[in-house]
């Protein structure tokens, strides 16, 4: 992504991108008020990062990057499991599976980034 083809977006887009992040981070606070009190902060916590890889990949998607944004969903996905596990009490239980897709969904994204970089290294 290069800042010419961000500014390409328009406002529009960044508006509307913003206003449902927004939104999207409003609703895992009060989520996570009404349904864990004593651990709310976890709940957000892991909740607001995976509504902002959601975001990111979005961008990466209009971008024709959709490697990118795959990794972007599945690392979110793994926050998502976290954050249910804190909600749920069961944080012990989700740990290694939410991990474990935060790491894939890293990898995948980093590939998409910077694999060119390495296959250009190495001469492939």
């Amino acid at each position: 992504m290069d800042p010419e083809s961000l500014r390409a977006l328009g406002r529009r887009f960044w508006y509307a991108w913003g206003a449902a992040t927004l939104a999207s981070l409003a609703a895992v606070v009060g989520a996570a008020v009404v349904i864990a009190p004593e651990d709310a902060w976890v709940v957000v916590l892991t909740g607001a990062l995976a509504v902002v890889f959601v975001a990111i990949a979005a961008v990466s998607l209009t971008q024709g990057d959709g490697l990118d944004a795959a990794g972007m969903v599945v690392a979110a996905v793994g926050w998502a499991v976290w954050s249910v596990g804190a909600a749920t009490g069961l944080l012990d239980q989700t740990l290694w599976t939410g991990w474990t897709l935060i790491a894939v969904g890293g990898a995948v994204s980093l590939w998409a980034d910077h694999g060119h970089r390495v296959r250009g290294a190495v001469g492939g």
